[in-house]
């Protein structure tokens, strides 16, 4: 188990470095060993950036937001995420809860216009795709509207990305359920997927999707596949008793 803040420390880097194919969160995790580097994670400085880079983060309400936001702050990012309409709060309750300045906007990852006029407005160098249906359980009872939001809205974003932003660094959180009748232990990158709830398929379209993207249209698009993390800032309907 692994927790949050190193968890998106490792989310960082993974958007900041190389082209790379999808990466095992998991397996990186205090192997990784180089120049700059402490307990196994990359540390990177923004005293050699010229300009204020801007971020995105969706999924504002979840826990890896709240330390990704710290992190980005720290190293003097514009950090800007995407609250949920319905959620029933308004904007400036929710930025309270963060312990950095975070510019929060509205958004649903069901439409498309309101994604693409946030890329076109803010035209972030980095996006992070944290939002979705997380509750693998009520992916059972609600399949249409979890593959909208887990699958499609991963596609609204890249197309948005590639009209408003092509050279954006897109992160996208996949996760081990699309391992799901898992084929050996422990997973690896090449390790076959077959998930077994309508969450882990909608995941494994949107993993795909990214590196269908950076494949086809040179995007600098990451996935990392998460394993179970936790904090204190997970919602209690998550955390492991």
């Amino acid at each position: 188990m692994i927790a949050s803040g190193r968890m998106v420390a490792l989310i960082h880097a993974i958007a900041n470095l190389g082209k790379w194919q999808c990466t095992v969160a998991r397996v990186l995790i205090g192997k990784r060993k180089s120049n700059g580097s402490k307990n196994g994670l990359i540390i990177y400085s923004h005293n050699n950036m010229e300009t204020k880079k801007v971020a995105l983060i969706t999924g504002a309400g979840g826990q890896d937001c709240f330390y990704l936001a710290e992190l980005l702050h720290k190293k003097g990012y514009e950090v800007h995420g995407l609250h949920r309409a319905n959620s029933g709060e308004s904007l400036e309750e929710a930025e309270k809860k963060f312990s950095v300045p975070l510019k929060l906007h509205f958004a649903d990852m069901l439409n498309t216009s309101i994604l693409d006029c946030i890329i076109c407005e803010l035209k972030p160098d980095e996006v992070y795709n944290l939002a979705a249906q997380s509750h693998v359980g009520t992916s059972f009872k609600i399949p249409e509207y979890t593959a909208d939001v887990n699958a499609l809205g991963v596609l609204r974003l890249l197309e948005a990305i590639k009209k408003h932003k092509p050279e954006c660094r897109f992160y996208q959180a996949s996760t081990s359920e699309m391992f799901g009748m898992v084929q050996e232990t422990p997973q690896k990158e090449t390790t076959p997927f077959h998930p077994r709830s309508p969450y882990g398929v909608a995941k494994l379209f949107g993993h795909w999707m990214v590196i269908n993207y950076r494949e086809s249209y040179g995007m600098h698009a990451s996935c990392g596949i998460l394993f179970n993390h936790e904090s204190p800032h997970r919602g209690t309907n998550f955390v492991t008793r």
